[in-house]
């Protein structure tokens, strides 16, 4: 995954961060499902 140097800034100067993902990302990572 590639981001561009603007994004990457504003990653790092950002007091909050939220990330919003599919339902796959559980399994995948070995959280048990529902």
């Amino acid at each position: 995954m590639h981001f561009s140097p603007k994004t990457i800034e504003r990653l790092k100067s950002a007091s909050h961060l939220v990330v919003l993902t599919g339902a796959g990302m559980s399994a995948a990572s070995g959280v048990p499902t529902f």
